[in-house]
């Protein structure tokens, strides 16, 4: 007589080589998970910062409708105040075209430069900070330069001038159209 077929048995041991994918999958998790949380450490990452593309000009909006058209590899970072709606203040650390509304408050919109601080209200202007060296330029509108000397100064910047900051000294200097003609239209 032949024996009824039998299924064979079901084993509830895993197969070594899916323990070492299964194994391998949660290793490049984890490790993704250590990047990623390095990244998000790093303020060139940080959803408070704005950065210029690496081969173009990009326009970009502040939250009270500032436009900034960041030159290529610029980082912008907004203060904490934003989200609160409180005091308007940026770090620049490259070049930058500012477009400022004016929003009803007093203060304007502070752009923190390596040398030296500009506030700017209902203004046009551009700003430069990297390594040694900070330049302004006022295009139109209103706007002040203060300085980070051990009294700081408030200084009235005029439309069509330039500040430029060279060994601890602010230089103004009248701008012509010519001067500031790329990076002002």
């Amino acid at each position: 007589m032949n024996k009824p077929d039998t299924p064979p048995e079901i084993s509830n041991k895993i197969p070594p080589s899916y323990k070492k994918q299964a194994l391998l999958v949660i290793l490049t998790f984890v490790v993704l998970l250590a990047i990623a949380a390095v990244f998000e450490a790093l303020p060139y990452f940080s959803p408070d910062t704005l950065v210029g593309s690496n081969h173009t000009d990009s326009i970009r909006h502040l939250p009270d409708g500032t436009g900034v058209l960041l030159e290529s590899g610029a980082k912008l970072k907004l203060g904490r105040e934003w989200k609160r709606g409180g005091y308007r203040e940026v770090w620049l650390q490259g070049g930058a075209r500012f477009i400022v509304p004016s929003v009803g408050d007093t203060t304007g919109l502070t752009i923190h430069l390596l040398q030296f601080d500009v506030v700017a209200q209902k203004a046009t202007l551009y700003c430069f900070s990297r390594k040694e060296k900070g330049v302004a330029w006022l295009k139109e509108g209103k706007a002040a330069i203060i300085t980070r000397d051990a009294k700081p100064k408030r200084q009235v910047f005029l439309p069509g001038t330039q500040i430029e900051s060279t060994d601890q000294r602010l230089l103004t200097r009248p701008v012509s159209s010519d001067t500031s003609r790329g990076h002002m239209e």
